[in-house]
């Protein structure tokens, strides 16, 4: 699969997750270079999927899919990035097979991060924060998520 983005902070984060989730490679024209997207790829690569990079605007993905993606041999460190964070958080909800920890530096991890592990809770997911607050560091179990009724 090909996506060709603009150099957004927004859509190089989901364009990472998208190539995550996606089996086989995925070539991402001219990502944005920042430190926070920079913890999306690692968190990627942490995660099984095989990065490389062709030249500066242009990075391959190899990835064995989301049911592929194994459990991370430490924690996911997801540096000052909230969106890193939170999208993490959706993806390795759904993956049965991975328990991760994601952690953070001093001040993502004074952010609260219950705005987004609340709303999973119904479909089943779970989470456990490891400090007296809900912000980091967090430990995910994946489940197989379920629907639920709506008003």
């Amino acid at each position: 699969m090909e996506i060709a983005i603009p150099t957004d902070k927004s859509l190089t984060h989901r364009a990472y997750i998208f190539a995550a989730m996606a089996k086989g490679v995925s070539t991402i024209h001219k990502p944005l270079l920042s430190e926070d997207c920079f913890s999306t790829l690692k968190a990627v690569e942490s995660l099984g999927c095989k990065v490389e990079w062709v030249r500066p605007d242009l990075v391959k993905i190899d990835s064995p899919g989301i049911r592929g993606l194994t459990s991370p041999k430490k924690p996911l460190d997801c540096g000052n990035s909230g969106t890193t964070t939170r999208l993490l958080i959706g993806l390795l909800a759904s993956c049965p097979q991975i328990e991760a920890t994601l952690i953070g530096d001093a001040s993502l991890s004074k952010r609260p991060m219950s705005r987004v592990t609340d709303l999973l809770e119904p479909f089943g997911a779970k989470f456990e924060f490891l400090s007296n607050t809900d912000s980091l560091p967090l430990k995910i179990k994946g489940q197989t998520l379920h629907s639920i009724q709506t008003k």
